[in-house]
């Protein structure tokens, strides 16, 4: 609207001149009534307005913040998807298969498992703990050397759930340090048949 408006302002008396040679504002003026009220021409009113109108359009047009806006629009255009695409559905986790020697890994954990059986179950704790940190060692690295340490950490995390202590420590609370150890020795019984389940699920290794 402003941009017809000063368009009008400013070509209408140039269209103007070329059928008449009186000036178009005092000659609309005259028509109107106006001519006898007004003690300057009209055109030092009406060219600087359309002069000013002519200035906003131009800046309205060719403005820097004009620019970004047209610019952000057409950002926000090309980001935001068409009708016609279709948005594929989410990736899921392929399921997981256990090793292809995954009877081979069990087996020898089970091995290793009855080995704690066979500490917790001995009659007399003599040389106990040496015992026990050579089969700690020996665990570990197999469980490092044929899974991966997400298995090394499970095996070594405390169980909370051991079902035999040989040691009645309500009993004999002197005993606790012994009771501690079988307490360890049934833990990691407990996380190597915990393992064992994993392995053939597929669970473990975690690569």
């Amino acid at each position: 609207m402003l941009a017809l408006l000063g368009v009008l302002l400013l070509s209408v008396p140039t269209a103007w001149s070329g059928f008449s040679s009186r000036p178009f504002y005092p000659w609309l003026f005259e028509q109107v009534g106006f001519s006898g009220h007004l003690a300057f021409s009209p055109s030092w009113m009406i060219t600087p307005i359309g002069s000013g109108i002519l200035l906003i359009i131009l800046w309205g047009l060719f403005s820097p913040t004009r620019k970004e806006t047209k610019k952000n629009k057409r950002f926000r255009s090309e980001s935001s998807p068409t009708p016609n695409t279709v948005a594929s559905p989410p990736a899921t986790a392929k399921p997981t298969a256990p090793l292809p020697n995954a009877d081979v890994i069990c087996s020898k954990i089970s091995e290793l498992a009855h080995h704690g059986d066979q500490m917790l179950s001995l009659p007399t704790p003599q040389d106990l703990e040496a015992r026990f940190n050579r089969w700690t060692k020996t665990c570990e690295d197999y469980l490092i050397a044929s899974l991966d340490h997400a298995t090394l950490r499970l095996f070594q995390t405390r169980s909370l759930y051991t079902p035999y202590n040989p040691i009645n420590i309500d009993a004999d609370p002197s005993a606790w340090q012994l009771w501690d150890l079988y307490e360890r020795i049934s833990s990691h019984v407990m996380r190597l048949r915990e393992i064992i389940d994993k392995v053939k699920t597929g669970e473990l290794p975690k690569y």
